[in-house]
């Protein structure tokens, strides 16, 4: 729920039955019903336990200038890499290589929207350069990206990019308004945008041909993909077809986003409410859907009240969730399911991250 209802006593008649006496005397003043109204309780920032030793944790955040920040020690150490201050960056994690795009920061028509696509197989290391892309999403085996490229003369290619560097293989015509979403074993996952609509397709990439077409909201496992059109959420199973439906968690927020546990086991979908009732208060409510029971599981102190715009989410190899919010001075939470409450940090996140990107690392 995105907001707690306190609903006023409502004043009830009553009716006599006909008994064949008379009619009792109409009362001097009409009995009215008072109006149903709500009262709106503003939601409280993520609570929890603050953390009483060593987490361990690094990030890779996507700031200015990206940089991995320890969470004991609120250290800052910024990756190599052509970065400025006139640039938006932000990162992908592809197997076990980092991938950050970084682009100019457009304010005009003349502006070129690509961006530079850097790999980093460690981050204390030089990057890779991939060349500029308008789109990316990782290939099925994480040994590649799949790339919409610029082909001169407004035309675009898409094209399957080796992290390793070497040539990308043979590529076939895109709209540059493709965006690319990622590989499983089912097809590529492409979001298509024209002027008259937009939509998610699974295409077979060998020959263009489509598989399956989805609502806007889709994310995907290297077997499954998990779509959300309205109160209806499915799963397809990429190798057989088949379609599964999925019960809607209790909430009346919409899905933004999701992210997969590193063992494949839970999807963390962010559902969030940019106006409450009408308020100019936010709602982020995080859900954890567990593939294995198909069920749902509610983590503790959700909803919050922070912007899902600046918040951003990822997962240790150990199990838990990590949630950092751009508010400035606060640090993140960190929970494993099944525990009964977040653990907090105290180190604040850098002052120019307001929540773009960021990967444990």
């Amino acid at each position: 729920m995105t907001a707690r209802v306190v609903p006023l006593v409502l004043a009830c008649l009553a009716l006599a039955a006909c008994t064949g006496a008379p009619a009792p005397p109409a009362p001097s003043t009409p009995v009215v019903p008072s109006p149903s109204t709500t009262v709106v309780v503003p939601l409280g920032p993520l609570v929890g336990k603050q953390a009483t030793g060593p987490t361990g944790i690094r990030l890779l955040l996507a700031q200015t200038r990206p940089s991995v920040f320890d969470v004991d020690t609120g250290g800052d150490v910024p990756i190599s890499g052509p970065f400025s201050a006139d640039r938006t960056n932000w990162t992908t994690r592809v197997g076990t290589a980092m991938v950050v795009s970084s682009s100019v920061t457009c304010t005009s028509n003349a502006c070129d929207p690509q961006a530079q696509v850097l790999v980093y197989d460690r981050v204390d290391g030089p990057p890779r350069s991939l060349g500029k892309a308008y789109s990316t999403g990782p290939s099925a085996d994480h040994a590649a990206l799949w790339m919409i490229r610029d082909a001169g003369n407004g035309q675009c290619v898409l094209e399957r990019q080796p992290l390793s560097g070497a040539a990308p293989g043979s590529s076939s015509p895109a709209s540059c308004d493709t965006g690319v979403v990622g590989e499983n074993f089912g097809g590529l996952l492409l979001r298509i945008t024209t002027p008259a609509a937009s939509q998610v397709v699974l295409i077979d990439p060998a020959t263009g041909r489509t598989v399956q077409q989805f609502p806007q909201f889709v994310a995907m496992t290297p077997d499954y993909l998990f779509s959300a059109d309205g109160t209806k959420f499915s799963l397809f199973s990429g190798r057989s077809g088949a379609k599964r439906p999925v019960p809607k968690p209790a909430t009346q927020a919409d899905p933004q986003n999701a992210s997969l546990s590193r063992d494949g086991r839970y999807f963390a979908v962010v559902f969030a409410d940019p106006s409450i009732s009408g308020t100019k208060d936010q709602s982020y409510d995080l859900w954890l859907f567990d593939l294995f029971t198909v069920s749902w599981v509610h983590p503790p102190s959700m909803p919050v009240g922070i912007d899902s715009k600046h918040a951003a989410l990822d997962w240790t190899t150990t199990g838990d969730v990590v949630l950092a919010t751009g508010t400035p001075g606060a640090g993140l939470g960190i929970w494993r399911p099944g525990q009964a409450a977040w653990t907090l940090t105290k180190a604040p996140l850098p002052s120019d991250w307001r929540g773009n990107t960021m990967l444990v690392i």
